[in-house]
């Protein structure tokens, strides 16, 4: 097996692992995944896909430059974010992707991460909808959490997916 499609099939194994059920991760079609597949593309999940049932053929190869354009761009309709997207694929036949795809071209490229797991874990959610959210995340909770998340992490209040979530990450993680 190829690289690309070795990459692939793990991705798929992540992605049914992440969309369990029982492990009340994701809410029905909630969540997404990505994986980096050299510095020019990756994989990212087809719009519409439920992750834990998902197939090789659910995930789109796109092209990180277009991809990240797509964030330098001002004052774009869901059509043309659509549109661009559609342009951004490697293969044409391919399913639509995630509307979260410019939110995974960007992880997957500010550091090292070669896979994204997009999730809304029930019980993560339940602080997060909280007014002392942000400050629940104030601070290490795991002795070693610096070694896998960084200095500090980054709070991103809640923001309309898509796009909008992309440039509050952007901004939250490099500004």
């Amino acid at each position: 097996m190829n690289e690309k499609l070795s990459i692939l099939q793990e991705l798929v194994n992540l992605s049914r692992n992440l969309g369990l059920p029982e492990r009340d991760y994701v809410i029905l079609g909630d969540g997404n995944t990505s994986a980096k597949i050299d510095e020019n593309t990756f994989w990212v999940k087809a719009s519409g896909a439920y992750l834990h049932n998902i197939l090789p053929e659910n995930f789109v190869q796109m092209q990180i430059d277009r991809v990240l354009a797509i964030l330098e761009e001002k004052d774009l309709t869901d059509d043309d974010i659509l549109k661009k997207l559609s342009e951004a694929k490697v293969d044409q036949k391919q399913p639509r992707p995630s509307l979260e795809t410019t939110f995974h071209a960007l992880a997957l490229t500010l550091g090292s991460a070669k896979f994204v797991g997009h999730t809304h874990p029930v019980a993560l959610n339940s602080i997060l909808c909280s007014i002392h959210a942000e400050d629940a995340f104030q601070g290490r909770i795991f002795s070693e959490e610096i070694l896998y998340c960084g200095i500090a992490p980054a709070f991103v209040p809640y923001t309309d997916p898509g796009l909008p979530l992309a440039h509050a990450i952007k901004k939250a993680m490099v500004d």
